[in-house]
């Protein structure tokens, strides 16, 4: 016989020897059939809280500032990937709509980069037109009230 020896010739215990052909298999706890457990009771929900009626219409629309368009406008001197970094940094478009952008800004002078409420329109313009001018390049960003 080569070197292994069996459970049997190592003196093991007869559990651990195996069972015999005609021995059912002995239960497994870890195996035991799950026990159900009782549905949790879900605790009763608040009412909602009683308001003076009120069109929420009115209300929606006195909430709701006017937005701003901020414009991009063409110049000869900007880089094209220049304006794609920057209107992917400052004001979060992906790629492809920078890029779109950019070449609707070349090709027809101006181009709507997007509408905000006043001060972040206005704060995004200022910002993007401070990082051209740090760049050296005269890109111009205008804010109008949207219509």
């Amino acid at each position: 016989m080569s070197g292994i020896l069996t459970r049997m010739e190592r003196g093991w215990p007869e559990s651990a020897r195996g069972r015999t052909a005609g021995a059912a298999a002995p239960a497994c706890p870890r195996r035991a059939a799950p026990r159900a457990t009782p549905p949790r009771p879900t605790p009763p929900r608040p009412a909602p809280a009683k308001s003076p009626a009120k069109s929420t219409a009115t209300s929606t629309e006195e909430t709701l500032s006017p937005l701003w368009r901020v414009i991009c406008h063409d110049d000869p001197i900007t880089t094209m990937d220049f304006v794609v970094q920057l209107l992917r940094e400052v004001f979060r478009l992906p790629l492809q709509r920078a890029m779109t952008l950019m070449l609707e800004v070349h090709n027809s002078g101006a181009a709507t980069v997007g509408r905000w409420p006043e001060s972040t329109a206005k704060s995004r313009a200022e910002r993007a037109q401070a990082k051209a001018r740090a760049a050296g390049f005269p890109l111009t960003f205008t804010v109008e009230a949207d219509d």
